[in-house]
């Protein structure tokens, strides 16, 4: 049997560069296919379910490099130290990128998406790792809200507060994080390491939703860029209520995102 002898050293050059993080500047020898449930791409050691091979230039350097670049954006690692058995809330999942990332690294996840084409995805990518995964509309109260999908993609928002995507609009019922958080982890006393994610411009809300369990949250960081109608950004709102419940702001990056890391001064764990 012939041995391909340059896929075998790009299957073991992959290999290293996921275990060992080396950033090589060679591009992926990247394949995808479709089947009918999405499309899945795979970079010669990781598979990887996302919705459209529109995709596809996200990982032209790995799946791997791809996560490790999602998880410096919102300052894991760095900013945000994160171990073994850390709590993570990632809000606006998708198709589980950052969740992932925390899973691999030892974090117990709870993961929520609220489009349900993302979250298909979400639960083929993230199957068999530490996460609970939720399919819902993060809102700043348990009420019904109009809710748009994208056509064909994973943007969604809630109509009335994000810039719409052409899509679809459902009527769900939304839940407060509070609510989500209770249903996953019922009277669990645990602190929380971070909340973490992109809810499209509602990320006001979110925090609103979630007074019951914010204040064992050492951290959040959360993408707060113009996604609220006209092209308004939630970093103003993020960071006035933040404050407001002693919260210090950490670091603002503008990454093509503008990303707002802010820490508790009120929990013990917090230096």
């Amino acid at each position: 049997m012939k041995i391909n002898k340059k896929k075998l050293v790009n299957y073991f050059s992959n290999i290293l560069d996921a275990i060992f993080i080396i950033k090589r500047d060679k591009k992926r020898i990247i394949k995808s296919f479709t089947d009918k449930i999405d499309t899945k791409i795979n970079d010669s050691v990781f598979t990887l379910n996302v919705i459209n091979k529109g995709k596809i230039i996200n990982y032209e350097r790995g799946i791997a490099q791809r996560l490790r670049y999602l998880a410096n954006v919102y300052g894991l690692g760095s900013v945000i130290p994160i171990n073994r058995k850390d709590r993570i809330i990632n809000v606006g999942a998708n198709i589980g990128e950052v969740t992932i990332w925390c899973c691999l690294n030892g974090a117990d996840v709870l993961s929520i998406e609220g489009n349900p084409y993302a979250f298909e995805c979400l639960k083929l990518n993230c199957y068999g790792l530490n996460a609970k995964l939720f399919n819902e509309v993060l809102w700043k109260e348990n009420s019904k809200v109009t809710f748009r999908n994208q056509n064909g993609g994973t943007s969604s928002t809630i109509v009335g507060i994000g810039d719409l995507p052409p899509g679809l609009d459902n009527v769900v019922n939304a839940k407060t994080l509070d609510s989500v958080y209770d249903e996953a982890f019922q009277n669990d006393p645990n602190d929380i390491k971070s909340i973490i994610g992109d809810v499209e411009g509602a990320e006001p809300e979110l925090l609103l939703g979630s007074k019951k369990i914010l204040k064992k949250v050492q951290y959040i960081s959360l993408d707060c860029g113009p996604e609220r109608i006209g092209k308004v950004t939630s970093w103003e709102l993020v960071a006035n209520y933040l404050k407001k419940n002693n919260f210090e702001i950490m670091s603002s990056r503008n990454v093509g995102r503008r990303i707002l890391i802010a820490r508790n001064l009120n929990n013990k764990f917090v230096k």
